[in-house]
């Protein structure tokens, strides 16, 4: 995958966010969680969201203070009353993320700094019980690990952790997270430093963004991919105008969605320790004016409803979704350096409050999912060129909107498009499915990239797509109109090639585009109209196509091949059901497969040359009929034959076969009645021309040509 390079920007909250100033606001906090007994004791949060149902969603704290016997992480339920907790440990800073491959099921996660024991301490979260369970422990390599967050890259469905230490450095470690045999392993895969002490950390799975809080200087963003540079270079100071100077004492950072969190709606928000108050930042471009992450309003929060407000806040997080009666349009979490009863607690703050009071126009959304369970349908558009990559290019389209790909999306190539047919796999796409439904438009899947995952691909419409790339995606392949053509081995992943559709009324092709092997099992399927007509061939001009797959006939097929090419079916011929095979184009057809012919099976060559190198029956089942007529059969196995047919132009070469027995042997029209032809150790030729009906034995043997392609000479 192509590595992003390194997005630095710095968001410098402005001297206005350190005095009160036009556009400030206050809410007040609904519910509030039991407070502390001492000091120094609360400091980060984190909201997991129930699977089935949001109002059984979890509140998970910390408690820091060493002499309290409860130090260790806190559950909570919504309305802030406390459920459970693991102690026995100074957890500092922590988050959640969603279905993390562990054990052979997915499962959701929290991580936490463990500052007593100087790791990465993991759990699972069991949605029936509402409970965390440890799950691994990595060493930090830290001193004193403090800021941490957790990074799903949904591009390589990846989990990554991200710690600080509490070194003054501003020190970061990355791991990249493991299932090492049931429990949570990690790897360090990058390291670098801010330069002063860093605290605050959230990552923006979406747009691959990773949040550093400085707390002296300000908010950096980094590309979160570990092999992106770290260094100071292309860095941005956001919110700068009119003479603002740099906020101190940024602590906290939480990420707000709204909308598909594939997306870009939602907010940035930042806990200013210094002045007591909340930043908000846009995670979107909405104005138009160019700056992501631009600095929108501040709030504060005030006692009311019988709670008091917060002062000197560390750890802040939000969600937009609906939480049930309690929080039904989201939550924002505050830790509150000192609580009104005694120590530290948590504010519950209304979403739909901080919405209501802001003087700027903010966004909730509700229904919003973090697992996002149900993909994107996108559009092909090529708006932006021809790459189809990895959440980089707005080439898609959903509803009218601009859209990136994800992996899992679901992707849709239509007319839409006829004017960018051709389409550039960058990376290892793993849509949800693929269809390509168009009439106008002839689409070519090329590039360095590939087709992945468990998706299928099925093409409609009566157009032609080319697929040039090598894919593993293991669903079925349809063609259900159309032509597909295969101009690279592998292009048509790991499972069965279904052609022709099982309704309406379409014409479908498979073709290979050179000299290549098709490795995939093919069945001919029958949409019962009665005039469709399903093609298996190639349309290259030198050397030969392999169809090394089984091929079964649930329907009649054409077998065609250019002048100059060969198609060869080296696999399984199943035409149990007795179809009609029909050889068309001026090119080659050679049957080196096993072929298994029921009652009534016709071979039909119209035009070029067929090769029949194994027996098409046996002794007991001679099932296959094969009429020729202006063209030509090379006989070059023992065969067993309903009925040999002759007409008009027809020539039939038996080289290398033995023993040729047909029930009827019929030539322009004659019924010369059963035969059995034993053309060995010279060569038999059946000739029909004008109405004259020859047999003709050489005393040479007449062999096929080395290059099936070019005829030998009768």
């Amino acid at each position: 995958m192509r590595c992003l390079t390194l997005v630095l920007f710095v968001v410098a909250l402005s001297a206005a966010l350190t005095a009160a100033a036009a556009g400030d606001f206050t809410v007040a906090p609904r519910l509030e969680t039991p407070p502390f007994a001492h000091s120094e004791s609360a400091d980060d949060a984190a909201v997991w969201i129930h699977p089935t149902d949001p109002s059984l969603s979890l509140i998970i704290g910390n408690n820091k203070d060493t002499s309290d016997p409860q130090w260790g992480l806190h559950v909570y339920d919504v309305a802030g009353v406390h459920l459970s907790s693991v102690t026995g440990a100074k957890q500092n800073n922590l988050d959640v993320r969603y279905g993390f491959p562990l054990g052979g099921s997915r499962v959701d996660i929290v991580a936490s700094t463990n500052r007593t024991a100087e790791t990465i301490a993991l759990f699972t979260i069991d949605p029936a019980t509402r409970t965390l369970s440890p799950a691994g422990s990595i060493p930090s390599g830290f001193d004193d690990p403090y800021g941490l967050a957790l990074w799903h890259d949904r591009n390589r469905d990846a989990f990554h952790v991200f710690i600080t230490d509490n070194d003054g450095n501003g020190s970061i470690r990355q791991f990249e997270l493991f299932d090492s045999g049931g429990s949570i392993g990690g790897n360090l895969v990058r390291a670098w430093n801010v330069g002063s002490l860093t605290e605050g950390l959230v990552v923006d799975d979406a747009r691959r963004a990773l949040f550093v809080g400085e707390e002296d200087v300000g908010i950096w963003r980094y590309d979160a991919d570990p092999a992106a540079p770290t260094g100071p270079a292309d860095r941005l100071i956001i919110g700068q105008a009119a003479g603002q100077v740099k906020a101190r004492d940024v602590e906290g950072l939480a990420l707000l969605h709204v909308g598909d969190p594939r997306g870009e709606g939602g907010y940035l928000l930042a806990s200013e320790q210094g002045n007591n108050s909340f930043a908000i930042l846009e995670r979107f471009d909405h104005d138009g004016d160019g700056n992501r992450y631009e600095y929108l309003d501040r709030f504060s929060i005030v006692s009311g409803n019988g709670i008091d407000g917060t002062n000197d806040t560390d750890g802040i997080e939000a969600v937009s979704t609906g939480l049930g009666a309690t929080f039904p349009d989201g939550l924002f979490i505050a830790q509150d350096g000192s609580d009104d009863v005694r120590g530290q607690n948590y504010k519950l703050v209304s979403w739909a409050d901080i919405v209501a009071a802001a003087p700027v126009g903010l966004a909730t959304d509700a229904g919003f999912d973090p697992r996002r369970a149900d993909p994107a349908t996108l559009v092909w558009t090529g708006a932006a060129g021809s790459a189809w990559d990895i959440n980089e290019t707005a080439n898609w389209s959903q509803g009218g909107s601009p859209r990136t790909f994800w992996q899992g999306d679901h992707v849709v190539l239509d007319d839409t498009a006829a004017g960018v047919p051709l389409i550039e796999i960058t990376d290892t796409a793993t849509p949800g499915s693929v269809l390509v439904s168009s009439d106008a438009a002839n689409f070519e899947l090329t590039g360095p990239g590939s087709v992945a995952g468990s998706c299928g691909l099925t093409k409609n419409g009566g157009s032609v797509l080319t697929i040039a790339t090598v894919n593993t995606y293991t669903g079925e392949t349809r063609i259900n109109a159309g032509a597909l053509v295969v101009a690279a081995e592998g292009a048509l992943g790991g499972s069965i090639v279904r052609l022709g559709d099982t309704a309406g009324s379409s014409d479908a092709s498979l073709l290979a585009a050179g000299a290549l092997t098709v490795d995939r099992d093919i069945t001919v399927q029958d949409d019962g109209s009665g005039v469709s007509a399903r093609t298996l061939g190639g349309i290259h001009t030198s050397g030969a196509a392999v169809f090394s797959g089984q091929v079964t006939l649930e329907a009649d097929l054409l077998l065609t091949a250019e002048p100059g090419g060969a198609v060869q079916l080296a696999g399984a011929l199943d035409n149990a059901e007795g179809h009609t095979l029909t050889k068309i184009g001026g090119g080659t057809t050679v049957f080196d497969c096993v072929q298994t012919h029921g009652p009534g099976a016709l071979l039909e060559i119209e035009a070029g040359i067929v090769y029949l190198n194994t027996d098409a029956g046996s002794a007991g089942a001679a099932n296959l009929s094969i009429s020729v007529t202006g063209a030509d059969l090379y006989v070059g196995s023992d065969q067993h034959l309903d009925t040999l047919t002759m007409s008009d132009g027809g020539l039939v070469r038996f080289a290398g076969a033995q023993t040729v027995v047909v029930k009827h042997l019929v030539m322009d029209g004659v019924d010369l009645g059963a035969a059995t032809l034993i053309p060995e150790p010279a060569t038999l030729a059946l000739l029909t021309l004008g109405g004259l009906a020859l047999l003709s034995r050489r005393s040479h043997a007449c062999t096929p040509p080395a290059d099936p392609s070019r005829k030998g000479t009768p």
